[in-house]
């Protein structure tokens, strides 16, 4: 396969980071992110009136386009694929957040907390909702355990203080493309880690 010149200036085409992520590759896969980030944020910011939900979901939408890549050996076209995707979690983040509002007017008292914490979206629940069950809680405290310093403290931050990326930015004197960055391995890592757990559980 013969490379084409990609954004950014890197020749390396699409196909070929697609064939390296498939063999283990992460840094091919940060290599496709950073690629292809910046637009699917415009595309993802234009449907979601949350800006910080809104960067959190441009990174649930490469962790989950990972996953998949990883999951089959099937004929990729990038930009489409990861367009497709970011369609689908734009249109799910809305039914989510239709159905949170219509219940919060009409039935939100009478909601269990599991089920409040489902409509805020996965992101935002999964701590909240592993800390309800001892099990989980203990492996999600595990893998966190197993974050590097810095990882650990981006998510917290993020995940806990609920600090926007620019605030984070100014707290530990990092540019806001290296916090984005930083996040996106953290939480691909804490997956990674939370499977690892799950799996020896």
């Amino acid at each position: 396969m013969t490379s084409r010149l990609a954004p950014g200036g890197d020749a390396t085409s699409d196909s070929q980071l697609i064939a390296a992520v498939r063999r283990g590759n992460d840094h091919a896969f940060e290599q496709l992110y950073r690629r292809y980030s910046a637009a699917i944020a415009r595309f993802v910011g234009s449907r979601v009136r949350d800006r910080g939900r809104a960067e959190d979901l441009v990174q649930e939408i490469f962790l989950s386009a990972l996953r998949r890549l990883r999951a089959t050996n099937t004929d990729i076209t990038f930009r489409p694929w990861i367009f497709e995707i970011a369609k689908n979690a734009a249109i799910d983040h809305y039914r989510r957040t239709s159905r949170a509002e219509e219940v919060s007017i009409h039935a939100d008292d009478a909601l269990r907390p599991a089920d409040q914490l489902r409509l805020v979206g996965r992101s935002h629940a999964w701590p909240e909702n592993a800390m309800l069950h001892k099990e989980r809680f203990d492996q999600l405290r595990g893998a966190f355990a197993e974050l590097s310093h810095n990882h650990h403290r981006v998510l917290v931050l993020r995940e806990f203080e609920g600090l926007s990326y620019r605030e984070i930015a100014q707290k530990l004197d990092m540019t806001r493309p290296a916090v984005e960055s930083a996040l996106f391995r953290a939480r691909r890592r804490l997956q990674q880690e939370y499977a690892r757990a799950e799996a020896v559980a």
